[in-house]
Parts: structure tokens; C-alpha cells; sequence
């Protein structure tokens, strides 16, 4: 079977997109040079990988579990259903931030899941001295896998949010926590509520109790000309800054929709 005949049996099945990911991913070839191999024929590895991630995508499955990995800031990242699958959106937090670092220092990836932001940093700023933890051990033997992976010297530690901090305090602090309220997870697609983490992505008092407990820790563990980076939900920004502003200056950067999704913290004098 030509690729191109596969690609249109693939479209039909499950759209354009799938169809050209799919392939991609069973030619070892990127999405921009896909037409370039429409005419080639197929091997039966090829095949066999393709049909293998048209049925998983049937069922649901994300295709980046699918095929176990994602590409993040430079940075080759193993994922699987342990941690949650990296967004742009992800990413678009890292792009802001790097704006703001300097090239020396402490930075604390709290909440780390398969190490997107923490190692991303340190590909970036790489006389960082970075940390990752979160408190799934099954997240933190990901994150190890690619920091080793992707040759970064970090530091992980396992513990729930500050706790593994006790005493110390960090120039730069990033988060990414559960900040999806129960009523709103509810209404997530399939692909979501039934195969990423639902720790990493829940939070009570309508998804904002995390921001409550950073807000104390940030106190505690931020240096005084540190800042802090964290994601929040696309309408949490309001909230998210009454409870931050009390002790520190905020400020709300929105994503490429123009939807509130990051907040910017340093203590006030």
C-alpha cells in the first residue's frame, strides 16, 4: 500500500490530523515532509505501527502515549499515562519566563510530572541549579528517566509541594498545579478523564486550592528578588490575583487566544 493511500484511509477513519501524525510517525519523518513520501511504498513495519495507533486512537488513548514521548522546549520528554502529557500552553510558560532568569541560580519545579518545565530550564539556562518534585513517586521516576535522557543534571526529590523544601528558599520557582475544579473535569474530553492522572489535574475549593497553598509557601521559600511562574486556568486570572496580591506583585500574562493562563510573582517589599 502506497502512503498516500493510507493516509486518506486514515483521514477518513479519524480526520486529517490523525492521518498526518500517524504517518509521520510510521515513516520517521516530520508532518512538513510527509507529502514528500506520499508515493513511497509502505513497509510492513510501517504498516504495523500505523495500525497499531489507528486503534489506539480509536479507543481514546492520547497519541502521545501512544507513542511515548513528546517533544518540549529542546528537550525529548518519555510520557506515559504516570504524568500528564505536556501542553503549548506549557510551553508558552517557559517562553515567558526565560524573559525574566538570569543565567545563575536556584529554580524549583514544583509539581514537575514528566520534568517538562524544570528540564526545559535547564536545557535553556544550563548553570542553573534546578530541582524537580512532585508528590507522585510514578511521576518523579519519569521525570528521572528523562532528565537522563536528555543528559540534565538535576536534582528530584519526592514530597508534596514546599515539603520538601523545609528551610531553604530558591531565586526562581515554577509550578504547574491541578487547578481543574471537579464540575469542570466532568466536562473533559474522554481522551483526558479516562487516561492522564486525575491527581495532576483536580483541585478543590473550585480549583484554586493550590494557588491558597502556594501563596503561604511562596512567602516562606521565595527569595526576597526572586519571582515565581505559575499556570493557572483560563478563568481563574481574577482569583488567582486576589489571593496572590496581599504580598506579592502579580501580574497576568495571557496565552496566543488571549486567555488568562499564567501569573508572574515577586514579593513585595
Amino acid at each position: 500500500m502506497r502512503a498516500k493511500d493510507k493516509f486518506l484511509q486514515i483521514k477518513q477513519a479519524l480526520g486529517e490530523r490523525e492521518g498526518e501524525r500517524i504517518l509521520a510517525h510510521a515513516l520517521s519523518c516530520s508532518y512538513s515532509d510527509l507529502f514528500l513520501h506520499f508515493d513511497q511504498k509502505l513497509s510492513p513495519d510501517a504498516l504495523v505501527i500505523a495500525e497499531r495507533l489507528v486503534e489506539g486512537r480509536r479507543k481514546g488513548i492520547p497519541f502521545e502515549y501512544l507513542v511515548g514521548k513528546v517533544d518540549f522546549f529542546n528537550c525529548t520528554l518519555h510520557v506515559n499515562p504516570d504524568v500528564l502529557i505536556p501542553r503549548v500552553e506549557t510551553e508558552i510558560l517557559l517562553a515567558y519566563a526565560l524573559k525574566e532568569i538570569g543565567a545563575v541560580g536556584s529554580a524549583w519545579d514544583l509539581c514537575t510530572g514528566s520534568g517538562a518545565l524544570g528540564l526545559g530550564l535547564k536545557k535553556q539556562r544550563p548553570l542553573l541549579d534546578v530541582t524537580l518534585s512532585d508528590l507522585s513517586s510514578k511521576a518523579i521516576a519519569v521525570a528521572k528517566k528523562n532528565a537522563a535522557f536528555n543528559q540534565l543534571a538535576v536534582e528530584l526529590v519526592w514530597g508534596d509541594l514546599f515539603a520538601p523544601f523545609t528551610g531553604k528558599k530558591a531565586k526562581y520557582i515554577f509550578c504547574n498545579p491541578p487547578y481543574i475544579s471537579e464540575k469542570s473535569y466532568a466536562l473533559l474530553d474522554k481522551s483526558v478523564k479516562e487516561f492522564e492522572p486525575k491527581m495532576a489535574l483536580v483541585a478543590q475549593e473550585e480549583g484554586l486550592e493550590f494557588y491558597y497553598r502556594l501563596f503561604e509557601g511562596l512567602k516562606k521559600h521565595l527569595l526576597a528578588d526572586g519571582m515565581a511562574f505559575l499556570e493557572i486556568g483560563f478563568d481563574q486570572g481574577k482569583a488567582v490575583k486576589n489571593i496572590f496580591s496581599p504580598a506579592f506583585h502579580c501580574e497576568i500574562k495571557t496565552d496566543f487566544s488571549g486567555k488568562d493562563r499564567f501569573v508572574f510573582l515577586a514579593q513585595k517589599a
